[in-house]
C-alpha cells in the first residue's frame, strides 16, 4: 500500500513537472493554434457554402496580418518586466545595455513593474486604436466582395463584426501576456491559453453542427478570446501586486523615457523578423515564375515544412527569455552562461531531430497516404537543413545580445537579407533553384551567424569555445551527417 502510495505521488509530481514546463506548454500552445484551422477545414467545408468558406479563409488571413501590429511589442515588454522584476529602475532599463547593472537598482520594497504595466497598457490601447481603424477601413474594403457573393449578406457582415472584434481582442491579449510572462509565468500563460484555444476550437465545431449561420460559427472563438482576456488581465494584475508593495513613483519624465525605450526596441525587433522572413517567403514567390508547377510544390512544401521545423526549435530557449533577462539584471553572468549553453543545446537538437522527422514524412508518409506532391531534392534538403540550422544559431546569439535591450535586429537581418538576394541572384543561372537556400547558408556562414557570435561574446564573455563544444558543435555535426544522407537517398 505504501509503494503504490509512493508510486502515486510520484505520478503526480511527474505530471506537475510537465504542466510547469515553459517548453513543453509553449508546444502545446503552438500546436493546438497552428492544428486549429486544418482540424476545423473538413468540418467548414461540408458545412458551409463555397463563398462563406472562401470568406472564413479570408477572415483567418485578414486576422493574422493585424496581430502584426504588435510589431515586436510582446518580446520587448517581456524582457522589461524581468527587468522591472530583478529589480532594475527606470533608468538603469533605459541604460541597461550600456552600463553596468550595479547602482541602479530600486529601493528594498520598492518596484516599477505597476510603472511598466501601465506604460504596457498605454501602449497596446494605441495599437489597438489604430489596428481598428485598419480593420474598419481596409479590412473591411478586403471582405466587401466576398460578403456581397454570400448567400446571406447580412450574416456575412456580422461575421466580420465579430472577426473584427476578435482579432482587436486578440491584440489586447498580448499586452498582457507580456507582462505574465515577463513576470516568470511562462508555463501558466501558454497552458491557459491552450486550454482557451481548445475551448474556442470545440466551440466552434458545435457551432457547426448545429448551424451553418458563419456568424455563429466564428462568434465561438470571440467567446473563447473573451474569456481569455478576462483571465489575462486578472492574472497580470495578480502578478504585478505580488511583486510590488506600491503602486509604484515614476515622474513624466521617467515615464516618457520608458516609453521611448519600448518603442525603439519594438520597431526594430518587428523590422527584423520582417526581413528574415521576408527573404525566405519571397524566394518561393520568385521561383513561383520560373519552375513548374510539381518544382514548386516540392520547393514550397519543404520551406514549409523546415519553417515548421524552426518553429518547433525554438520554445526551448525562447520560453526560457524571461528566466535568462531576469538573470541579466540580476547581473548573474556565470548562471547566464550555464543557462544559455543548457537551454540553447536543447533547441539546436530540437531542430536536428525537428528535420529528420519533416524529412521521413515528405519522403515516405506522403507516398504511403497518396499525396500527390514530390518530396525536394536531395541537395536542396541538404542545403536548406544547413542554412536554417546556421540560421538558428546565429539567432540564439541575438537573442542573447538583445538580453541588453540594444536591439539590432533590423540591421543585421537587413544586411543579411541583401546578402542573400545578392548571391541568390547571381548563382540562379548557374544552380538553378538551389541557388536559393545555397544562398541563405553563405550569408548566414559569412555574415550572420559570425556577427551575433561576436555580439554575444562581447556583452556576457559567453566563452564561444567552450558554449560552441557543448551546443552547436555536435548539433552542426549531425547536420552534417543528415545532409549527407539526405544526398546520398535521392
Amino acid at each position: 500500500m505504501i509503494r503504490a502510495g509512493g508510486d502515486e505521488v510520484s505520478w503526480r509530481m511527474s505530471l506537475s513537472r510537465l504542466f510547469q514546463s515553459s517548453t513543453l506548454m509553449t508546444w502545446m500552445n503552438m500546436f493546438v493554434q497552428s492544428t486549429s484551422l486544418f482540424l476545423l477545414l473538413p468540418l467548414a467545408t461540408h458545412r458551409l457554402g463555397t463563398a462563406e468558406l472562401s470568406l472564413w479563409l479570408l477572415f483567418a488571413t485578414i486576422r493574422s496580418l493585424f496581430v502584426l501590429f504588435d510589431l515586436g511589442l510582446s518580446p520587448t515588454f517581456v524582457r522589461l518586466f524581468s527587468y522591472a522584476n530583478a529589480g532594475l529602475d527606470i533608468d538603469a532599463i533605459a541604460r541597461v545595455g550600456v552600463v553596468e547593472l550595479k547602482g541602479n537598482k530600486c529601493s528594498p520594497g520598492e518596484s516599477i513593474v505597476p510603472v511598466v504595466m501601465h506604460e504596457s497598457r498605454r501602449i497596446y490601447r494605441g495599437i489597438v486604436a489604430i489596428a481598428a481603424i485598419g480593420i474598419m477601413t481596409a479590412g473591411t474594403w478586403s471582405v466587401s466582395g466576398l460578403v456581397a457573393k454570400t448567400a446571406d449578406t447580412t450574416d456575412a457582415g456580422l461575421a466580420w463584426c465579430v472577426v473584427a472584434a476578435n482579432t482587436l481582442l486578440q491584440l489586447a491579449i498580448m499586452g498582457f501576456g507580456a507582462a505574465i510572462q515577463g513576470l516568470g509565468q511562462v508555463a501558466r500563460w501558454h497552458r491557459t491559453q491552450a486550454m482557451f484555444n481548445c475551448a474556442g476550437l470545440a466551440l466552434s465545431a458545435f457551432a457547426l453542427l448545429a448551424t451553418p449561420r458563419l456568424a455563429v460559427f466564428v462568434a465561438m472563438p470571440c467567446l473563447a478570446s473573451a474569456g481569455a482576456l478576462v483571465w489575462a488581465r486578472k492574472a497580470a494584475r495578480e502578478l504585478t501586486g505580488a511583486v510590488s508593495q506600491g503602486p509604484g513613483e515614476a515622474t513624466a519624465a521617467q515615464r516618457r523615457k520608458l516609453r521611448q525605450v519600448a518603442i525603439a526596441s519594438a520597431w526594430r525587433s518587428g523590422l527584423g523578423l520582417l526581413f528574415a522572413q521576408g527573404v525566405v517567403l519571397g524566394s518561393g514567390v520568385v521561383y513561383a515564375r520560373m519552375a513548374s508547377a510539381e518544382e514548386l510544390a516540392s520547393y514550397l512544401v519543404l520551406l514549409q515544412v523546415l519553417r515548421a521545423v524552426s518553429s518547433f526549435s525554438q520554445p526551448p530557449f525562447y520560453s526560457k527569455i524571461p528566466e535568462l533577462a531576469y538573470t541579466y539584471a540580476a547581473g548573474e553572468v556565470e548562471k547566464l552562461r550555464g543557462l544559455a549553453v543548457k537551454y540553447a543545446a536543447r533547441s539546436f537538437f530540437a531542430f536536428n531531430g525537428g528535420v529528420l522527422a519533416g524529412y521521413v514524412f515528405l519522403s515516405y508518409v506522403f507516398p504511403a497516404i497518396g499525396k500527390n506532391v514530390q518530396s525536394a531534392p536531395g541537395l536542396l534538403w541538404a542545403l536548406a537543413n544547413m542554412a536554417f540550422l546556421v540560421e538558428r544559431i546565429g539567432e540564439v546569439h541575438l537573442q542573447l545580445y538583445s538580453l541588453s535591450n540594444h536591439i539590432v535586429w533590423h540591421t543585421v537581418a537587413g544586411i543579411n537579407a541583401a546578402i542573400i538576394i545578392v548571391i541568390s541572384v547571381s548563382a540562379y543561372g548557374i544552380v538553378g533553384i538551389a541557388a536559393f537556400p545555397g544562398a541563405m547558408l553563405a550569408a548566414y556562414m559569412v555574415f550572420f551567424t559570425p556577427y551575433t557570435i561576436f555580439l554575444a561574446e562581447r556583452l556576457i564573455n559567453l566563452k564561444e569555445i567552450r558554449f560552441a563544444t557543448r551546443t552547436y558543435i555536435p548539433s552542426l555535426v549531425i547536420g552534417l551527417i543528415t545532409s549527407c544522407w539526405f544526398m546520398w537517398m535521392d
